[in-house]
């Protein structure tokens, strides 16, 4: 359930920023790899 969260959040995320311009591959993917990480720990 949480993995399901935080990757919907990256999509969300995703969008964001490519609305403002910004490089959307690498913010989100940093943006789920943060989250799988805390979801791992």
């Amino acid at each position: 359930m949480w993995k399901k969260t935080f990757i919907a959040m990256g999509k969300w995320g995703l969008v964001t920023k490519s609305r403002e311009g910004f490089c959307i591959t690498d913010n989100g993917r940093e943006m789920i790899d943060s989250a799988e990480r805390a979801y791992s720990e």
